[in-house]
């Protein structure tokens, strides 16, 4: 992962440049709708893509840090909701 952006990925699937990354606190958003994953960071979007390739997977959504080097991290959640 790259000090200056983050991405929603896996060596298998698509990545997703999210921007520069907060330096603090931030709100995410993400909603998979109609086949279409929209993901918002403080209230902006910036991302729509189309997921209908993951149609026939049986998906779940995970919420947490996992890093991808050594290291710590502490991840605050506010508020998770799922509908």
């Amino acid at each position: 992962m790259s000090n200056k952006y983050f991405y929603l990925s896996d060596d298998k699937y698509q990545k997703i440049d999210l921007g520069v990354l907060p330096r603090d606190f931030f709100d995410m958003k993400i909603k998979v709708l109609n086949s279409y994953i929209t993901i918002w960071i403080n209230n902006k979007k910036v991302d729509m893509s189309n997921v209908t390739y993951l149609n026939s997977y049986l998906n779940y959504f995970k919420a947490g840090a996992y890093l991808q080097d050594t290291g710590c991290a502490k991840v605050w959640f506010d508020k998770l909701e799922a509908n």
